[in-house]
């Protein structure tokens, strides 16, 4: 009686794995596809810049912030967070002025 129901033990957990297997060949298949029809999409893409940038055109010249001089990088840091404030008061006033609330005298540039 053991040695039939090992067998039948060991024979479902077979077709277990046998399915599981099966399922996943299916969906790695599908993968490939998938891969295969995205590579298909890039291949017909337009060329990006990087590819633009060796036919002859010069590269941005941009230097990491890491090897700029501190203080170039503070003056510009303190550029946009003055641009980024103008930018915060102008809506801070347009919606002020859209809900018909008073305006604050801060914000005010001619007084």
């Amino acid at each position: 009686m053991w040695l039939v129901l090992w067998i039948a033990l060991v024979a479902v957990s077979a077709l277990f794995l046998l399915a599981v297997g099966f399922r996943v060949f299916r969906k790695a298949m599908a993968t490939l596809d998938e891969f295969e029809k995205a590579s298909s999409l890039l291949d017909a893409a337009p060329p990006s810049r990087a590819s633009d940038a060796t036919a002859g055109e010069a590269p941005d010249a941009t230097v990491p912030a890491v090897f700029a001089p501190p203080a170039e990088v503070r003056r510009a840091n303190q550029e946009a967070r003055l641009l980024l404030q103008g930018r915060r008061r102008e809506r801070r006033i347009r919606r002020r002025a859209e809900n018909r609330r008073p305006q604050l005298l801060r914000d005010l540039p001619h007084l």
